[in-house]
């Protein structure tokens, strides 16, 4: 059995940050890291994106975001 490399969470500075105004007048953040189509992770109140570091950084392989 091969040893894996350890991946580590991805860190606010690793991703570039982003805002959308919503119609009902919420801004929303969210963070974008990566090619390809989009994933979107969506969270529980009162958490942010920074809860799904650890799942973002496994899926660099396709474009992540997270609100």
């Amino acid at each position: 059995m091969q040893a894996q490399a350890a991946i580590g969470p991805l860190l606010p500075n690793d991703a570039v940050h982003c805002f959308a105004n919503l119609k009902t007048g919420i801004r929303m953040h969210f963070i974008m890291k990566g090619q390809g189509p989009a994933v979107m992770f969506v969270h529980g109140w009162p958490e942010t994106w920074y809860s799904w570091r650890h799942q973002v950084t496994i899926l660099l392989s396709i474009q992540s975001s997270a609100p």
